[in-house]
């Protein structure tokens, strides 16, 4: 069994996005089964930022220290 979170690429964000201003959002929340708050999260990133925003904020981790 899953922990239950998936991760979505900038492209599927994007499409999901385009999907729900063209056939409605509810149906596209349904269908991808998404909530309604991280639909706006995305949103509100891609007007923000653009394309850009759906990057991560977490700079990457050095597997070298970590092992350390």
């Amino acid at each position: 069994m899953t922990n239950g979170t998936r991760q979505w690429s900038k492209e599927q964000k994007l499409r999901v996005i385009q999907e729900a201003e063209v056939d409605g959002l509810h149906p596209k929340l349904r269908k991808f089964s998404l909530s309604q708050s991280l639909f706006r999260k995305w949103k509100h990133w891609f007007h923000e930022q653009g394309a850009l925003g759906f990057e991560s904020q977490y700079p990457p981790v050095d597997l070298e220290k970590r092992r350390m």
